[in-house]
């Protein structure tokens, strides 16, 4: 079956999985619509109820939809959606003994199927349709995270402007797939599932290579080649992150070869394997980028192993274009050699390499993290963008320990590559950052202070806060600080 026929009978397969389950698709879509309503109505939390409930109803529903099959039954199925009404209603604690007892009822309902009284085809039913609820999660979740990571890479290396916050998009995804694409995931599934594992197991596979994995892949792909081209006409240094994203793609690129393989699809194996030939630029932005961040903040010790894996993700390629070198074991052979030599031999470990190479590039007395510039005096606050969600900072984060330094025009933060560039336009000088014995720190002068909601900006989902005097937040919840 070629591609064409494999996506056209897929689709077929999603149309049908709607006719078979329409209303528990229709409630996980109205629990999102729900969920989106109370969001954007300015609520900084979603009733606990709506997230328990909705598992426990889809069950129940589904459970329904099996014991309804015939005409003159169907009505109960369709209005089995009234059951969320007292249970949304019963205000049960999580995990409580109640919810619990409510879990364990509808689960023994969904095993128990039609109710067969053949025990080999009871256990079938049942193995069948929890395995269809851990595939369900494992795709959805899989989808959740591929979209989180393209929108995040492409806002990123673009220096893509939001209105909203990267807390919203990240909640707004998470309940797209809890609600939406988790209840199509296991229905589809339940559609699926026969009583031959091999013929399942294959169509899994193909859902998650053809349909997810390879996709994803091609995306980033003009993702990073976008980027190559923007860089070629803008003559700007890749930002440091892109090594930590050119190295997940070269794990997704490994897996979805790894599992393509068992597919037997001979045509698509070899064209993965030619695929391999367009890592290569993206391997020499990799490399770039772990040399921009180690440059400006030496080896610490994740680095370390950043460039570790760096470099088995850049054998893999090279190895594999060697057709009679090109096997696993080989490549999970040397994995594990280099690993546990930096891991396990004193002197060159991680570890014991980290402290002398922060040492050496990092030589601040206080704030290993921090770098301190020169403000320029026409910079105001004005020029930098409010921050969009300030109401659930304020409210998660309403006191942190400061100390105060007697240094005007001082800006201390976590170095991040797509803010410098902000900074830059701004009118920051990077070439004479301020040392440590210019000014000096009242120690232990920590105490704490309230933040009001007008002293928090945002830029580039980087949070600000400004005092009037000169202070540096000593906490993990502000990632970045401009005093003046």
């Amino acid at each position: 079956m070629n591609l064409r026929n494999k996506l056209k009978a897929y689709t077929l397969n999603g149309f049908e999985t709607l006719k078979s389950y329409p209303v528990e698709i229709t409630i996980g879509v109205f629990f999102f619509i729900y969920w989106l309503y109370i969001r954007v109505k300015g609520e900084q939390t979603v009733p606990d109820e709506l997230y328990f409930l909705f598992p426990i109803l889809e069950v129940l529903i589904v459970s329904f939809n099996r014991l309804t099959r015939k005409k003159y039954s169907r009505i109960y199925y369709y209005a089995s959606f009234l059951m969320g009404i007292p249970l949304y209603f019963y205000h049960f604690t999580f995990f409580s003994s109640q919810y619990v007892a409510v879990c364990i009822i509808a689960f023994i309902l969904f095993a128990s199927d039609r109710w067969a009284k053949d025990n080999k085809t009871y256990s079938l039913s049942a193995s069948n349709g929890f395995i269809a609820l851990l595939l369900g999660n494992v795709l959805s979740s899989v989808t959740w995270a591929i979209s989180l990571s393209i929108y995040h890479s492409v806002v990123l290396l673009f220096n893509i402007d939001v209105p909203v916050s990267n807390s919203f998009v990240n909640e707004l995804l998470g309940a797209f797939a809890y609600f939406v694409t988790l209840p199509f995931f296991v229905t589809y599934m339940l559609q699926k599932r026969t009583v031959n594992n091999e013929e399942t197991n294959q169509t899994i596979l193909s859902i998650l290579v053809n349909y997810i994995l390879i996709p994803a892949l091609a995306i980033y792909t003009v993702i990073f080649y976008s980027y190559i081209v923007k860089i070629l006409f803008t003559w700007e240094l890749p930002h440091g992150k892109i090594a930590s994203m050119v190295f997940g793609y070269m794990i997704g690129l490994l897996i979805t070869n790894l599992l393509s393989i068992q597919l037997a699809d001979d045509k698509k194996n070899r064209i993965i394997h030619k695929a391999l030939f367009l890592t290569l630029p993206l391997l020499a932005l990799f490399w770039i980028g772990v040399y921009y961040r180690i440059h400006e903040y030496g080896f610490t010790e994740r680095r370390i192993y950043l460039v570790i894996y760096g470099v088995i993700m850049s054998v893999y390629p090279l190895l594999f274009m060697l057709r009679k070198a090109g096997h696993y074991c080989y490549l999970s052979a040397f994995a594990i050699v280099v690993t546990s030599v930096f891991t396990l031999v004193p002197g060159i470990s991680a570890h014991d390499l980290k402290p002398k190479s922060v040492e050496a590039v990092q030589k601040l007395d206080y704030w290993q993290e921090s770098i301190y510039l020169n403000a320029p005096d026409s910079f105001s606050l004005m020029q930098m963008e409010e921050y969009k969600d300030l109401g659930r900072f304020i409210n998660s984060t309403t006191e942190l320990n400061i100390g105060s330094y007697d240094k005007p025009q001082i800006i201390a933060f976590d170095f991040i590559g797509h803010f410098e560039q902000k900074l830059r336009t701004q009118g920051f000088d990077f070439s004479k950052p301020i040392e440590t014995k210019d000014f000096s720190i009242k120690d232990p002068a920590f105490y704490r202070v309230e933040i009001s909601p007008d002293s928090i900006i945002m830029v580039n989902s980087v949070n600000l806060l400004f005092t009037k005097q000169h202070y540096i937040v000593n906490s993990i919840d502000v990632k970045c600080l401009l005093t003046r």
